[in-house]
């Protein structure tokens, strides 16, 4: 019988890591997938404006429409959308068979959120801790260590 292949998505605010699988105790780990979301400021989030819309119940009046309730989360939401979609193009593929997600709490929180069906379906562990600093030779020793205290 086939063993499981697991993959780990090391996801930050600004960095998705796609370990696929881990290599035994002292091999090279396998080349990661990595994502880097693109570096803006909030004045360029920011920068062009919401628009203008007609306002209810006053004959063609115009006024101007506030932006979204917070710019710096729909960045981060855009950016996991990316990340999740190359996941789920691999899933589709067969690359693997179980997904492990390590994020830290506030990411954690939003993956959760946007995962899709199929994806959650396949989660195997989740690791609320944030690894994506590491250096990827070190990374694989640290996903063994949590994997071992789950």
């Amino acid at each position: 019988m086939k063993r499981p292949v697991e993959w780990f998505l090391v996801i930050s605010e600004t960095r998705a890591r796609i370990v696929r699988g881990l290599p035994a105790p002292g091999a090279a780990p396998a080349a990661e997938l990595v994502i880097r979301a693109p570096h803006r400021n909030l004045h360029e989030i920011m920068a062009d404006k919401p628009g203008r819309s007609f306002s209810p119940g006053s004959a063609g009046r115009r006024s101007a429409m506030e932006n979204g309730s917070d710019p710096l989360l729909r960045d981060k939401v855009e950016f996991l959308h990316q990340a999740l979609a190359l996941v789920e193009a691999h899933r589709r593929a067969g690359s693997f068979d179980r997904l492990a997600i390590v994020a830290g709490p506030r990411m954690l929180g939003l993956v959760r959120a946007e995962l899709s069906t199929s994806l959650r379906g396949i989660v195997s562990r989740e690791i609320a801790l944030n690894l994506g600093g590491l250096p990827e030779a070190a990374l694989p020793d640290a996903l063994r260590r949590e994997m071992a205290r789950i």
